[in-house]
Parts: C-alpha cells; sequence; structure tokens
C-alpha cells in the first residue's frame, strides 16, 4: 500500500504507514468493533477520531525529541539501544511474539524502530531531565503536614493466613495450629495462597481491603488468636491475628517514600512538559491536514 507523507519534523518524515502501525498496536489492546471506523477515513469514527490525534501527537513528540537530540549533538549510546532491544524481545515468548507480529499484521523491522526509537527518546530525556530532581526530607515532611487527610485510615490488622482447597485439609491442619505447630511453618508447608513464601503473611490491612469474610473474620480476632475455618470464593481459610492498629493517621516514616515518589513525580512533570514546550518550538512541524482526513487502515 502506497504510503504517504503525513507529517514532517525538520527532515523526519511521519508516513501514513507509521501512523497506521501505532494504531493498529493501540487497537489491539481494546475488543474488536470498539473503534468503529467511518466512512470516507478512519478519523471520522469518534473514539477512532480521538485516538488518531493522541497517537499522532505521540509520534511527533518523539520524533521532535529524536531531532533536538541531533541538533544538540546528545549522544545516543547504540550499545544500550541493542541490549534493551534484546531484552525487549526475550520478555515475550518466540511463539507468542511471533502471532502477535502476524495477527497484526506487523513487520519485525517496524516493531524493532519503534523499539529503538522509545530508547533512543528515553536516553535523550533521561540525559536532558535528570537533573534537578531530587526531593529534600523537608519537601516531604511539608507535603504530609499540609496534606494529613490523605494518611488517615480506619482500624488495620496484621495477620497471617492458610489457604487451602478442601475442609477436611483446612481442619486437620487447624487442628495441629491449635496443638501449638508454627503457623509459619505451615502456611509454607501447606498453604495454596501466594503469601506461603512469607508465612502467610498478609501485612496491614483495612476493612474492604478482602473479600467479606476476611474482615468479618479477622477484626473481631485478639493479638495471637487463630480463628475458626472460614470458608471463601478462593477456598477455605485460617487466621492468626499478629497485631492490630486503631483508626488515626499513618507516621512519617510509613508513607515517606510513597510521598517521595508524588513529589518526584510532579517535579518530573513540571520539567517535562517546560521542555517539551522548547524542542517542540525548536523544530519545524508540519502537519499535511488532508492527508490525515482521509487515512485509511
Amino acid at each position: 500500500m502506497f504510503s504517504r507523507e503525513l507529517a514532517r519534523i525538520d527532515d523526519m518524515i511521519i508516513k501514513e504507514d507509521v501512523l497506521r502501525f501505532r494504531l493498529h498496536l493501540e487497537m489491539s489492546q481494546y475488543p474488536e468493533g470498539y473503534y468503529k471506523r467511518g466512512s470516507g477515513g478512519v478519523t471520522q469514527g469518534p473514539r477512532l477520531k480521538e485516538l488518531v490525534s493522541v497517537v499522532l501527537g505521540e509520534i511527533i513528540n518523539d520524533y521532535a525529541m529524536i531531532t533536538y537530540g541531533k541538533k544538540k549533538n546528545i549522544v545516543i549510546d547504540e550499545n544500550i539501544i541493542a541490549a534493551k532491544l534484546e531484552k525487549r524481545q526475550k520478555e515475550w515468548n518466540p511463539k507468542s511474539f511471533d502471532h502477535f507480529l502476524n495477527e497484526n499484521n506487523i513487520p519485525y523491522s517496524r516493531w524493532k524502530q519503534l523499539v529503538e526509537d522509545e530508547i533512543r527518546v528515553q536516553q535523550i530525556m533521561e540525559k536532558e531531565l535528570s537533573e534537578g530532581l531530587a526531593v529534600s526530607l523537608a519537601e516531604v515532611t511539608a507535603y504530609y503536614q499540609k496534606n494529613s487527610q490523605e494518611f488517615e485510615v480506619g482500624e488495620r490488622v496484621k495477620v497471617r493466613q492458610i489457604v487451602t482447597d478442601s475442609l477436611e485439609k483446612a481442619n486437620e491442619l487447624h487442628e495441629r495450629l491449635l496443638g501449638g505447630e508454627n503457623f509459619a511453618k505451615l502456611a509454607i508447608n501447606h498453604s495454596l495462597s501466594p503469601d506461603r513464601a512469607n508465612g502467610g503473611d498478609l501485612g496491614y490491612f483495612a476493612r474492604g481491603s478482602y473479600p467479606k469474610e476476611f474482615d468479618e473474620t479477622c477484626f473481631k480476632l485478639e493479638k495471637g488468636q487463630i480463628s475458626p475455618v472460614v470458608k471463601s470464593d478462593y477456598g477455605y481459610h485460617i487466621f492468626k491475628l499478629l497485631h492490630k492498629k486503631p483508626a488515626g493517621k499513618k507516621s512519617l516514616d510509613e508513607v515517606a517514600s510513597q510521598i517521595h515518589q508524588i513529589l518526584f513525580e510532579e517535579k518530573l512533570k513540571t520539567k517535562y512538559d517546560a521542555w517539551l514546550k522548547k524542542v517542540k518550538n525548536e523544530v519545524k512541524i508540519t502537519v499535511h491536514r488532508e492527508v490525515l482526513d482521509n487515512l485509511t487502515l
């Protein structure tokens, strides 16, 4: 299929097939028929029109950053690109990867170019945006004090659990626990839940975090108490209460890393938005609207 020039960023050209490819990737994540095509071009369907605008904007941003990197002589490590590309492909099962490409009519060369461009953009952003993003303890503390209501929580419990697929097995383990055997060891050896690796430790949780059977049982236990066998949709459970925290506000220590991430992301977004605006002002962007309006898949 002939591919016309859709947009140009300095001397980098975005052709129709590049946008089609990216659209196919995005559309493959949604149920068939979610994006309806209108007569007179795919951009006539309301959802698809919005998707085209978003995806084209992302491609333009990527190409603008790559062009900016070349202008500023930002060195891109091709060895890093090759290593990351290899790692990305190894994340797929070979058969699944080939099936994905074939099912979506995606040439390997196109996928490879997309990933390589993505990695180049990441490297340019890292070099341009890495400074000035440090978050101080004073900033974390100030955020905590100003937004203390965000960290108010209801009563929480910390429990261990053992999960089995039969009442008979659960009753057997329950008898052994009442006989004094170590809960964590039995969980590691017999529980079917992934948390068995931690001795069945579920950590602290508030009401509503797990199925209602958890709340109805765990919040009534006393510290060190073992519950009766409890049935849920997941199987047969035995709980042991390790600790209980009353309703209140999480301490700064508990939420410091969470606040740090919030502030870091805010700083990064502010810096990125200003930087991207600068990047796009330093390149010439041309979009051929008549081609876009008649784009077909």
